[in-house]
């Protein structure tokens, strides 16, 4: 089973480990070396008794859409169809996730699309921008805010890695926290 993380070496990284103990290979797309290379450090086969040639780091800056489309076609050659993907790609980047789910396609198989999205994202526009195959299961997730008694904070990595899990867990959509009352936001 192969699943890809793109922007997993961040807030993602617990996720990508959740995915490895849960017996996926799983390929890793960030734009920093030494983040791919602290994600691996934290998936030592020792720790986390799984197994280190199952997470494969993908070095790309996924605003370069010529090396992002070899880089994830040479991924699925070595690993095989892509049947999960979860995604958290800025929007400096518009062309990353049409390519990466272009190449997923080509399988015909069937994949889970999880797509991570900020508070103010309007869902509905943004799964008709990406137009996702038939083919792909899509969910959103969309990353909220907590209110507490004295105001309101942004999620931490760790609440929204285990909001992310859980709606991977449930095969759903979700919002990670609260969007609304939207004026009450950080």
């Amino acid at each position: 089973m192969h699943a890809m993380v793109i922007g997993g070496t961040g807030m993602l990284s617990e996720v990508c480990l959740n995915l490895l103990q849960a017996g996926y290979e799983v390929s890793v797309i960030g734009r920093s070396q030494e983040r791919l290379q602290q994600l691996a450090q934290k998936a030592d086969p020792s720790e986390k008794k799984t197994s280190s040639r199952c997470l494969s780091l993908i070095s790309v800056d996924y605003r370069n859409s010529t090396e992002l489309q070899a880089m994830v076609r040479k991924s699925i050659k070595t690993h095989g169809p892509i049947l999960l993907l979860v995604s958290w790609i800025h929007s400096t980047a518009p062309l990353a996730l049409p390519i990466i789910l272009q190449e997923a396609a080509h399988t015909k198989e069937e994949f889970r699309l999880f797509h991570i999205l900020g508070s103010s994202t309007d869902l509905a526009e943004m799964k008709s921008k990406i137009n996702p195959p038939a083919h792909c299961h899509y969910r959103q997730v969309k990353l909220g805010f907590i209110l507490e008694s004295h105001g309101s904070r942004w999620l931490t990595n760790q609440e929204i890695a285990s909001g992310v899990w859980n709606a991977i867990r449930e095969d759903t959509s979700s919002i990670i926290g609260v969007v609304e009352p939207w004026e009450k936001h950080p």
